[in-house]
């Protein structure tokens, strides 16, 4: 009988990651629908502070999938690396690490589907493919970013093992709506 060597989880790094997870969602839950320019200051400090730690793991393991973090620790960093929103040029080396890790199949499809979305949209304003990204207007209403060739999203979403649309909850999307876009800025702009 023959066994399989697996390497063991790397609990350092997943404690790690959860704890940045746990600091990011704390910084995103808000008292009100619209966060407040202090809310939205703690939301930017955290990214800061996320994707040093996050990109020193990176350079040191490459994508943090399950075989080194399990599936809980790949959750967390998919999360925390999807919402370093004001980290451009950490976002792109992220992307670029999770790509290869889906094609080695050691991180989920939907999870690379997110932050394709997210780099759309922030790349000057680009339909989305998956439709998973929403903008947080000014009156706490969210508003899903375009999607590029509507009709064939239900099969683009079927592919990388995302839900139908009208399965996703109102309060799962508020904690990742915070973006880089216009109202983050606006409230970004210091008063005078």
């Amino acid at each position: 009988m023959r066994t399989e060597t697996r390497t063991p989880l790397r609990l350092d790094l997943l404690i790690t990651l959860c704890r940045l997870h746990r600091e990011g969602v704390a910084a995103r839950i808000t008292r009100d629908l619209v966060p407040t320019r202090a809310e939205l200051l703690e939301i930017v400090q955290w990214e800061s502070r996320a994707a040093r730690e996050l990109e020193l793991m990176l350079d040191t393991h490459g994508w943090p999938g399950p075989a080194l973090v399990g599936e809980v620790g790949a959750e967390a960093a998919w999360w925390v690396a999807l919402l370093c929103d004001r980290q451009s040029v950490f976002q792109q080396k992220a992307h670029a690490l999770l790509l290869e890790s889906v094609d080695r199949e050691d991180a989920p499809a939907r999870h690379l589907a997110y932050f394709t979305d997210r780099q759309l949209m922030h790349d000057g304003g680009k339909p989305q493919l998956y439709g998973t990204q929403y903008i947080l207007g000014a009156d706490g209403a969210l508003t899903r970013h375009p999607v590029a060739d509507p009709g064939l999203l239900g099969l683009r979403r079927h592919r990388v093992g995302l839900p139908k649309l009208c399965e996703a909850r109102p309060a799962d999307l508020r904690l990742v709506a915070f973006t880089r876009g216009p109202l983050a800025a606006a409230c970004l702009t210091p008063t005078r």
